[in-house]
C-alpha cells in the first residue's frame, strides 16, 4: 500500500478550526456599534473570548478612567512644608531639631542592624539544622554528660 492510499479518507477539520472561519468572524463593538473582526478585540480570561469593546474604544475608555481617577498615592498636602534646618534662624530651636535627626537617623539605623543580625542568625540556624540536625550550642544526648 502506498502512503498516499493511506490517508486518503484525512480527518476532518471543524469549520471553527479552520483559518479562513476566524478571519471571517466579526463582533459589533458596545461603543461604537461597528461591526469588526475578532482581530481587532482584545482577548479577556482564561478562554480567552473578545472583549465588548474593540481595541480602539477600550484604549479611549482606559484613558478617561485613569484621567478621572484619583492618583493612588495622593499628595502630602496635609502635611506642611520642610524646611531645611539651616533656615531655621532661632539657635536653639534649630540645635535641638538637629539633635532630634541625629537620634532619629542613629535609631533607625539600629533598627537596620538588629533586623540584619537576625536575619542572619536565623539563617545560621536554618543551615545549621540542615546540616547537623543538632541546635547550635546544645550536644546530642549521647554526647552529653550524666
Amino acid at each position: 500500500m502506498k502512503h498516499s492510499e493511506t490517508n486518503a479518507h484525512p480527518q476532518a477539520t471543524p469549520a471553527s478550526s479552520t483559518p479562513s472561519a476566524a478571519t471571517n468572524a466579526t463582533r459589533t463593538c458596545a461603543g461604537c456599534h461597528r461591526s469588526l473582526p475578532l482581530t481587532d478585540f482584545y482577548r479577556l480570561g482564561y478562554d480567552r473570548h473578545p472583549d465588548c469593546y474593540c481595541k480602539e474604544c477600550r484604549r479611549e475608555r482606559s484613558r478617561r478612567q485613569r484621567k478621572a481617577s484619583t492618583p493612588s498615592c495622593p499628595p502630602n498636602d496635609h502635611r506642611p512644608a520642610r524646611l531645611p534646618l539651616t533656615s531655621i534662624r532661632e539657635r536653639d530651636r534649630r540645635i535641638a531639631l538637629i539633635i532630634r535627626a541625629k537620634r532619629t537617623a542613629h535609631e533607625s539605623i539600629l533598627r537596620r542592624r538588629r533586623r540584619e543580625a537576625e536575619a542572619a542568625y536565623q539563617e545560621y540556624l536554618r543551615l545549621f539544622r540542615l546540616t547537623s540536625g543538632d541546635t547550635p550550642g546544645h550536644l546530642p544526648a549521647s554526647k552529653r554528660k550524666h
